[in-house]
Order: C-alpha cells, then sequence, then structure tokens
C-alpha cells in the first residue's frame, strides 16, 4: 500500500507509538524504541485537515556508527540501527510498508527538528502520512527499526527478505556505500569447504556472527541462549525432519527468527553450519535468507522476553519451548515434563496455527 505523503525537510513531527504486541515492561535501556514507549503517542486530537497536535513534539536526534561488518550505519540517540526498505521510493519519497508489515518494521517517526551527529543534517528529512504523522527519511528513504533488534547495536534486521538494509549517513544501503559487499564474497566457496550442505544459489547472510551458549536455568536446567543471553525458542508445529517452519507472518511477529551468520560460535568455539561437530544446521528460504536450526528443529526468539535470561515464552499456547543443546525441549530432558512426541519431527499443523 503506497500512501501519499510528501518530502518536508527538518518538518515538525509528532512521536507516536507503536508497541509491539506481546512485549512485556522491561529495562528501558534495552529495548527497541519501537516496543518500550519510546515514541509514546502525543495529541492524539487532530485538526480539520487530519494534522494530530505537535507542540508535544522533541527533537529526532541521530547519529552515525561505525559498524565492523557494514561500515558507517545511522542509529538513534540510544543505539537502535535504523533501516530502508527496497520496496519504497525516495524520489518521490514514498512508503509501501502496509499495516502488517509496519508491526514488524515501525517507522522512526519525526520530531521538532533532525539531528544527525557526525553526519550531514540537510540529508534528513520527513515524509508526511494522510493523518499528519511524519516519518523520518534520509537521502529521500524513509527510515524504520526493526522488532528484532532487542538491544542497541543490533543489526539483526540487515538483509531481511534481500529487501531489507541498514543505512548510510547518505540514506544509502550501508553495505553497498562502504563497500560491505566485499566482505561476502567467496562465502559460497567457504560454504563449500565447510560442507554447509550444498544449497544452491547465494545465501543471504546476517550480518552479525550467530553466537549460541548453554546456560543452565533454575527450572528448566539446560538451555540456549544466544550471545547476549536471550533465550531460544522451538515451536511443536515445526519439523525437523526434513527442518521447516510452520511460523506465518502473524507468528513471526511475536516470534522472530534467529537468522544465521557467516560464522558461528558455539560456547566460544568455531562451529560448522553442516553440523558434523553439533547438532547446528540451516533452514534455507527461497530469498536466500537461512533460519538457525538445532537438531533440524529452526530456532526462534520470543518478543516478550524483553531481558536477557527471561524464559517467559516457555509453554505458550503449549506449542513453544525453550531448547538444549541438542535441539530437544528443554523441560523434557531436565525432568520438566513429559510429551516427547514432538522431538519425532512431525509437529503437523500449517500456518503457524495458535500458540502465539
Amino acid at each position: 500500500m503506497q500512501r501519499t505523503k510528501k518530502l518536508m525537510p527538518l518538518a515538525v513531527g509528532l512521536i507516536a507509538a507503536l508497541v509491539l504486541a506481546g512485549c512485556k515492561d522491561g529495562d528501558p535501556q534495552s529495548l527497541n524504541p519501537a516496543s518500550d514507549g519510546e515514541q509514546n503517542e502525543a495529541g492524539q486530537e487532530g485538526d480539520g485537515d487530519g494534522k494530530k497536535d505537535q507542540d508535544l513534539a522533541s527533537p529526532t536526534k541521530l547519529k552515525v556508527k561505525d559498524h565492523d561488518e557494514l561500515g558507517d550505519i545511522v542509529v538513534d540517540e540510544k543505539g537502535f540501527t535504523l533501516y530502508r526498505f527496497d520496496q519504497d521510493t525516495a524520489d518521490p519519497p514514498a512508503s509501501n510498508c502496509d499495516a502488517d508489515c509496519e508491526q514488524k518494521w515501525p517507522p522512526v517517526w519525526a520530531g521538532e527538528g533532525i539531528t544527525i551527529e557526525g553526519g550531514d543534517d540537510s540529508e534528513a528529512g520527513t515524509l508526511e502520512w494522510d493523518n499528519g504523522q511524519e516519518q523520518v527519511t534520509l537521502g529521500g528513504w524513509p527510515l524504520y527499526y526493526y522488532a528484532g533488534d532487542t538491544a542497541p547495536d543490533q543489526t539483526n534486521g540487515e538483509a531481511m527478505g534481500d529487501a531489507w538494509w541498514a543505512v548510510s549517513p547518505t540514506g544509502k544501503k550501508a553495505k553497498d556505500d562502504n563497500g560491505a559487499e566485499d566482505a561476502d564474497e567467496g562465502a559460497e566457496e567457504q560454504n563449500a569447504a565447510e560442507g554447509d550442505g550444498g544449497q544452491s544459489g547465494e545465501r543471504q547472510w546476517s550480518s552479525e556472527k550467530t553466537v549460541l551458549k548453554t546456560k543452565q536455568d533454575p527450572e528448566l536446567g539446560e538451555i540456549m541462549v544466544d550471545g547476549e543471553g536471550r533465550t531460544l525458542y522451538r515451536f511443536d508445529q515445526d519439523t525437523a525432519d526434513p527442518p521447516a517452519s510452520n511460523c506465518d507472518a502473524d507468528c513471526e511477529e511475536q516470534w522472530p527468527r534467529l537468522m544465521a551468520g557467516k560464522e558461528v560460535e558455539i560456547d566460544g568455539k568455531k562451529a560448522k553450519w553442516d553440523g558434523s561437530d553439533s547438532e547446528i544446521g540451516l533452514l534455507e528460504f527461497p530469498d536466500g535468507t537461512c533460519q538457525v536450526t538445532l537438531g533440524g528443529w529452526p530456532l526462534y526468539y520470543y518478543v516478550g522476553d524483553t531481558a536477557a535470561g527471561q524464559t517467559t515464552g516457555e509453554g505458550v499456547g503449549d506449542v513453544w519451548w525453550a531448547v538444549n543443546s541438542e535441539g530437544k525441549r528443554a523441560k523434557d530432558v531436565n525432568g520438566g515434563g513429559g510429551g516427547a512426541s514432538a522431538d519425532k519431527g512431525n509437529g503437523g499443523g500449517g500456518g503457524g496455527g495458535g500458540g502465539y
């Protein structure tokens, strides 16, 4: 859906909230502004032409950050990465991220003036929506957060669907503007050398290295977490043999996938994607992106976990479970309950129905 909007450089905008469904209260410093109330609603009553009140707006402060793999990217004042969408346009500026898309990719709303620390303020602008809200643009490209970035400095949205990209200070794709695409050269050769499954076509790796760790949970026993301590889950309606995901778009809003980086490390040791030295593996999608699997089971985060160490997704809908190092349900392996049938790899059920 393309909205009729106009470019208004450094215009006064309205900060609005898009609170990600299912998120719970947590440390606001550890949460994406898209889900922690950073973009609070201000002035819900509009005037006669649909413009919302703007007297409560605050300045929008962006800054340039040097990312290890992508080069210079633009983040907000808390350090959360900002993205652009290939299906949008910059000249003229227009957004094609519809309501469903916005739940996963909340727009960056404009405040009273836009500054870019370390960048050129003149590259910034706004895109006015029909309801009077104004979205920040860079080089004409509308900017978004990614709900899967749960802490500053993360770039989990990079290359998602081969359409979403962290932006450079000029609004270009950071990977292109900074020559970061060179870092992916030879990826297929490396995959072949490491025996990663022999999938054809060019893979779209996440920009971050995949880091998994084992952790002892006081109730569940051994569970798997990512490099920042966030719990990883599996879904009973998926299958492990062969690996397949039945978590659809609605499901994925609550259960973001753990996408694979080119390199993988488990408990501080480099591993291979072919699973020859661990239970780790890949589920490759048609667009070339890959979801991490353990024991064949695709891995997910839960948006309700708002801080490291939380396991609030455990048992949701009686189909979502924290996993151990073999991809099994931690509660089963560690005496937390029965029902091992889900480990047989025939979870059944299509479309990710239920349990969100």
